[in-house]
């Protein structure tokens, strides 16, 4: 008898019927089969392939998109400093004082100048650095100027003369004192060539950054790439840096996924033909592609976790990092993070020292989250520190920072606690713009502060102050919404969930930690910002 697919007994080939051996009907079949199937699925691989590169050169993009569109972000903080200064102070040299360490060398800047707008005319108040393309009063700087005095947001430029370019930057501020327009220019290199910002881990992109929409050469800002265009996977982004739109566009140098998945179609190719024969090692290959598509979500999930500490780590550059150190007084603070998306929040604390004995201090909270938020924080909390240095009461302070914002205009509004301590009698005066009530831990107990509740800022700017006494031994407790809001609760309840939780006992710092054990939880969606103030007992 004959095996499948076997040959004839020797004795056979003397019969009628010469049957020599030859391949079955059923394993040719088989055959085609799994050839047929082996094709399919190494095309199905090497689109995956492809199309995993191309998301994973998307995902590294975004995030040296995100490193590239926080320079606007630095600069405008910069101009908005130096200019707030001038204005508060009513001196333009402190423009250089200020802007001084971002120039030249020390700094990405070539050169700034303070213009003020008077009668429909700009003028120059203060200038240093190299001079920008076209002169310091020259028709492009002008034209600049001139943008962002009737823009409310930081004007974005590109400059050319020959092979030479620039960005130019202008910021205009108004004040009583009148509107002013920083400018600022930041050289680019002329050769179109050099390293732009990577946040991939390895490092392993081309890039080239064009000013516009489109990739057109007369546009290229700067690519470290030895040719254009970029070739292989190829991905774009856009970046919105002020006023103006860039395009970055990327392509992976070596294989992203290992040099491995790059030949993982080829090894199903041969694979597939040894399944077409013993069809156990498809077993082997789906389980080595559930390890490939586990390896990609902890990829991502460590890419999202990455720009999620990006959003922490520029949030927390805009808050004090040192708060002042006084005799009888200890202060503590905290910013805890909301658990909601990598945005950053505008939820803000301070302490400024207005004089030997007197301590300005003050919590805010800026409607809604993202970069639009967190430069609003910024710019109120770099308002109040002028006014409060130069003096002024916390409610002379909300007035001004209420004619600075129009939810109508801005689209936001900030509610704000802040006050100031005499730190040697403990008598100090708190004004509230629509912020949740303080909180004083004495001996006694934990009670909360009646006073005058004003509008938000940037809805009205009218306040009343309230006269308060902080005896030693008492804690005076200031905090944003989040500590205490939770759905479907009054804010009530929150309020006398966080007296509860006081231990009036414990020193700043050690408080704090208490709150935040007791009434943060790990799913806490807004941001929270504490701030607690204690006059100690004179021993």
């Amino acid at each position: 008898m004959t095996g499948l697919g076997g040959a004839e007994p020797e004795q056979g080939r003397s019969g009628p019927t010469d049957r020599r051996w030859r391949v079955q009907p059923l394993s040719v079949l088989f055959l085609v089969l799994g050839l047929a199937l082996t094709a399919g699925l190494t095309a199905w691989s090497q689109l995956s392939y492809l199309h995993s590169e191309y998301g994973l050169t998307k995902l590294d993009l975004r995030l040296a998109g995100s490193s590239i569109q926080s320079t606007p972000t630095d600069i405008e903080h910069r101009l908005a400093d130096a200019t707030t200064a001038v204005v508060s102070s009513g001196r333009p040299a402190l423009f250089s004082d200020v802007l001084g360490s971002a120039i030249g060398a020390r700094g990405t800047l070539v050169g700034a100048e303070l213009f003020k707008l008077y009668k429909a005319r700009l003028h120059l108040e203060a200038s240093l650095g190299a001079s920008p393309i076209g002169g310091r009063t020259g028709p492009r700087t002008l034209v600049v100027a001139r943008q962002a005095a009737d823009s409310h947001r930081l004007v974005v430029d590109r400059l050319t003369s020959g092979s030479i370019q620039q960005l130019a930057y202008a910021l205009s501020l108004r004040s009583p004192a009148g509107q002013y327009i920083a400018y600022a220019d930041q050289a680019l290199p002329s050769s179109r060539h050099g390293p732009i910002p990577k946040t991939s881990p390895t490092g392993v992109f081309y890039y080239a950054l064009y000013y516009g929409k489109d990739q057109d050469r007369k546009d290229l800002l700067v690519t470290d790439a030895p040719s254009l265009p970029l070739q292989g996977t190829v991905a774009a982004t856009r970046i919105v840096f002020g006023s103006a739109r860039l395009l970055l566009v990327a392509s992976p140098i070596n294989v992203l996924g290992g040099d491995f998945s790059e030949f993982v179609p080829w090894g199903i190719l041969g694979t597939g033909i040894i399944l077409s024969l013993a069809g156990l090692l498809l077993v082997e290959w789906v389980m080595r592609r559930r390890l490939l598509a586990e390896s990609l979500a902890v990829e991502n999930r460590r890419l999202y976790e990455a720009q999620r500490s990006v959003a922490e780590t520029l949030q927390r550059s805009f808050l004090p990092s040192v708060l002042p150190a006084r005799p009888g007084v200890t202060i503590a603070a905290r910013y805890l993070p909301g658990t909601a998306g990598i945005e950053v929040g505008g939820d803000w604390y301070d302490v400024v020292e207005v004089d030997a004995r007197q301590l300005f201090f003050t919590v805010g909270d800026v409607a809604g989250r993202g970069l639009d938020a967190a430069i609003l924080m910024s710019a109120l909390r770099t308002a109040m520190w002028a006014y409060a240095t130069d003096g002024d009461e916390p409610a002379a302070v909300l007035e001004k920072l209420g004619r600075l914002v129009d939810v109508g205009r801005d689209g936001r509004f900030a509610t704000v606690l802040c006050g100031v301590l005499d730190t040697e009698t403990g008598d100090g005066i708190l004004v509230s713009a629509g912020h949740p009530p303080p909180a004083v831990a004495a001996p006694g107990g934990c009670s909360i502060l009646e006073i005058q509740t004003g509008p938000p800022i940037g809805i009205g700017d009218t306040y009343q102050a309230t006269l308060f006494s902080l005896r030693e031994g008492e804690t005076l407790i200031g905090y944003t919404d989040g500590l205490v809001e939770r759905r479907h609760e009054a804010v009530t309840e929150g309020i006398l969930r966080l007296c509860q939780a006081v231990d009036p006992s414990l020193a700043p710092e050690p408080l704090l930690e208490r709150l935040v054990e007791r009434l943060i939880k790990d799913e806490q969606a807004d941001d929270v910002a504490i701030l607690a103030i204690r006059r100690e007992v004179r021993r």
